[in-house]
């Protein structure tokens, strides 16, 4: 017996049963269109959640009201108190590692405004988590600079806790250079389990890296373009309309 393969396009398919039930009401026509436009809904929701969630993050303030901290303040927070609470959970939990969520977010909006589907989405979603925990074991050891608002540091209490159990489960194995082990395993399993839960292929990765690659060529371009025209201004010869600079 062949299963069905967890999608988010199965919503988009129930909608056509829904419709199907009513065949002499709706054309098939309406029933497609019916279909896409559910899938472009779901996009443009998880796009909404991937910028709320970063613009919640990177507003986030210490005083705000949080689930540890109680004051009569309002929030400073752009999205208000909901994103003074999401922001200090999340950071507290897994530090600078969760933003990565809004990333794969942006990827499944991406793919479904595409009309490509996310497939496995369960399984994606379970690698998004296990992600996003190794990443911020791996930052967990970077030192947090002085504008870094919490006491948990950079991989947030997740990262650090986890990094500390790790190395104390393989010290009786005296590993040498255990702990830069366990940060280089770290990256490596994050990465490949970001890239499973992004649901992206080959062709369109290609077609990011080289987006990317010509972003920053442009940069390049522009910030050498503004090094060169601020030498040319401050070497020009000024005009002095025949008056002569007395020299004291």
């Amino acid at each position: 017996m062949v299963q069905s393969t967890p999608t988010i396009n199965q919503g988009a398919t129930k909608t056509n049963i829904v419709f199907k039930l009513f065949p002499k009401f709706v054309s098939k026509s309406f029933t497609d269109s019916a279909s896409r436009r559910f899938k472009e809904l779901i996009g443009a929701i998880l796009l909404i959640i991937s910028i709320a969630l970063v613009i919640s993050i990177i507003s986030y303030h210490p005083s705000d009201p949080s689930l540890n901290s109680s004051t009569d303040s309002s929030a400073k927070n752009l999205l208000g108190l909901p994103g003074s609470y999401i922001a200090d959970l999340v950071l507290q939990v897994f530090g600078i590692a969760s933003l990565l969520p809004s990333l794969i977010f942006c990827a499944w909006s991406w793919r479904l405004f595409n009309k490509k589907g996310v497939y496995f989405i369960w399984l994606r979603s379970l690698a998004l988590i296990s992600g996003v925990i190794f990443a911020a074991i791996t930052v967990s050891v970077i030192t947090p600079p002085e504008a870094w608002p919490l006491k948990t540091g950079l991989g947030g209490v997740t990262g650090s806790t986890l990094f500390s159990q790790l190395i104390l489960a393989i010290k009786p194995l005296q590993i040498l250079y255990a702990d830069i082990a366990v940060i280089i395993l770290s990256a490596v399993l994050s990465t490949i389990t970001l890239i499973y839960s992004s649901g992206l292929n080959r062709s369109e990765w290609f077609a990011i890296a080289n987006c990317v690659v010509k972003s920053g060529l442009v940069i390049f371009k522009g910030l050498a373009s503004i090094n060169h025209g601020a030498k040319a201004f401050k070497n020009r010869i000024e005009p002095t309309f025949g008056i002569k600079e007395t020299v004291e």
